[in-house]
């Protein structure tokens, strides 16, 4: 179980989910996460809620192309 949903969050294949993406953390939430881009820098640390970032201020939502690095 831990496995698929490691490759849920990692996953570049899926897009946007519409109205999922207002309660649980998906695959474009993630990828903010691990984003250097600096609007999402430190952003969306959640793994199954996104509730929790909104209601603490480390929400970003994905607006542009993710940039992955260090």
């Amino acid at each position: 179980m831990h496995l698929l949903l490691a490759y849920w969050h990692h996953t570049r294949l899926i897009g946007r989910l519409g109205w999922l993406e207002r309660l649980f953390v998906t695959p474009s939430h993630h990828r903010v996460h691990h984003g250097v881009n600096p609007q999402y820098i430190d952003k969306n640390y959640a793994e199954f809620v996104i509730i929790w970032d909104k209601l603490f201020g480390s929400y970003e939502e994905e607006v542009e192309e993710v940039c992955y690095g260090i």
